[in-house]
């Protein structure tokens, strides 16, 4: 009877993914599955999920196999669905940015669609539903491929990064998922850390994930599932003495109306930079200074390579007012040498250096549209090194506003780091252990 006990508890463990948080802990990074809500007899045969936290946010890549167990062709309505405490957004999670769904050719990108419903009434859990959805079509006893990607800003409470991925929803396909991979490339050594079975603990160095201990290798966290019945969720929290973050300076910002950089890594596309009013916006200049969090007093450098930015222009309090308002359309992206980094002396047979850059390379060319959405930008050949200066982004032209000059920009992503990359590994060597 012992053993009957100790392996149901086993399968209730191992039917985890991650856990989103109670109305009273609101967890920041809230990722959803998707699923069919007008068909049935639709099984979830195979899904992968990739998370790459990054010092302001968290990006999800998901594969899904679904299959259609009827003989007939399926035309359904799928849907990812995020739950919200609140229809208004300062009360409940953070919104996804960048929700993109398609098929397996990436020229098969489906046109997403967005309601809230619940507006008039919550469920049992208190809690409203964003769908984000659309029409596919599954021939009688085939299967189809869904992938999915999305960024969303993580909870930092108390500086403690917390993120969370959730699969109970599955439970509306047939049967169980036959196979579940899940794949956390975390911005930390992850086998320097203890890892806790309580959330909240409060001190140290350590990892909470609601299943059981992943497969760890250095920054990789690792778990494989058969036969899973997603019946509970999984949630990662986890502490450690040094965090990455941005510090942001503007040329100019409209402070009077608390239009100001803080608003740039917010999470929130509703909030928005602006620049002060009747000041010149060509050449105007957005700048990036990176620094670890490590208490309340103290700060240290982390010097990331930039390998990437995504950026959402414009004034986001409502599409009106996007137009309402000056939006980016040029500008560039560059490191502001501050210092020169000189080659380490002690290696005395060390190769030469290839004289591999040119100035061109080392710069991030930013071409905006005239759309609110998030619209990414990559380097041209070479990262961007921070460890000789800020990153800063100068403005070369933008879309007039029907009303206003003022210049806004809702949100800027950040690609500080590959999956190779752990933040705190330089640190050690540099500045002794934490």
């Amino acid at each position: 009877m012992r053993l009957l006990k100790q392996a149901a508890l086993l399968l209730i463990l191992l039917a985890v993914a991650f856990q989103a948080a109670s109305a009273e802990d609101l967890t920041g990074a809230v990722a959803r599955v998707p699923f069919p809500i007008n068909a049935e007899n639709i099984s979830l045969e195979k899904q992968k999920v990739e998370i790459t936290v990054y010092s302001t946010f968290i990006q999800v890549e998901c594969e899904y196999l679904v299959k259609n167990n009827n003989k007939d062709d399926v035309s359904l309505v799928y849907a990812f669905p995020q739950y919200l405490h609140s229809v208004n957004i300062e009360d409940g999670e953070m919104p996804v940015l960048g929700f993109k769904a398609r098929t397996g050719k990436k020229d098969e990108e489906y046109y997403v669609r967005q309601s809230v419903e619940g507006s008039d009434s919550r469920d049992a859990d208190h809690a409203y539903t964003r769908w984000y959805k659309w029409d596919m079509d599954i021939n009688g006893g085939r299967t189809a491929k869904i992938f999915l990607t999305y960024f969303i800003k993580m909870d930092r409470k108390k500086g403690v990064p917390n993120f969370a991925y959730a699969m109970k929803q599955a439970k509306a396909y047939t049967g169980n998922i036959k196979d579940t991979e899940i794949i956390v490339n975390m911005p930390v050594n992850c086998k320097d850390l203890s890892f806790t079975t309580q959330k909240l603990y409060t001190g140290g160095s350590y990892i909470f994930t609601s299943l059981p201990k992943p497969k760890v290798t250095k920054n990789i966290l690792y778990w494989s599932f058969n036969n899973m019945e997603p019946g509970e969720d999984l949630e990662v929290y986890f502490s450690k003495l040094g965090y990455p973050a941005w510090e942001i300076t503007a040329s100019s910002q409209d402070a009077k109306n608390a239009n100001t950089t803080s608003n740039l890594m917010d999470g929130d596309p509703r909030t928005y930079w602006s620049s002060e009013e009747g000041m010149q916006i060509e050449g105007s200049w957005l700048e990036f200074k990176p620094f670890m969090y490590v208490n309340q007093k103290d700060t240290k450098i982390f010097e990331p390579k930039i390998y990437k930015i995504a950026i959402i222009p414009g004034n986001g309090e409502t599409l009106s007012k996007f137009y309402e308002y000056s939006h980016l359309k040029d500008a560039e992206v560059s490191i502001r040498k501050e210092k020169k980094v000189e080659p380490d002396k002690d290696k005395k047979n060390a190769a030469p250096v290839k004289q591999r850059k040119k100035a061109e390379d080392e710069i991030i060319s930013v071409e905006c549209g005239a759309d609110w959405t998030l619209q990414e930008f990559g380097v041209r050949k070479y990262p961007l090194s921070t460890m000789e200066g800020p990153l800063r982004l100068t403005i070369s032209s933008f879309y007039q506003g029907q009303k206003f000059k003022n210049i806004c920009i809702s949100e800027i992503l950040i690609f500080d780091r590959r999956e190779n990359e752990v933040y705190d590994d330089t640190d050690k060597v540099r500045d002794g252990a934490y």
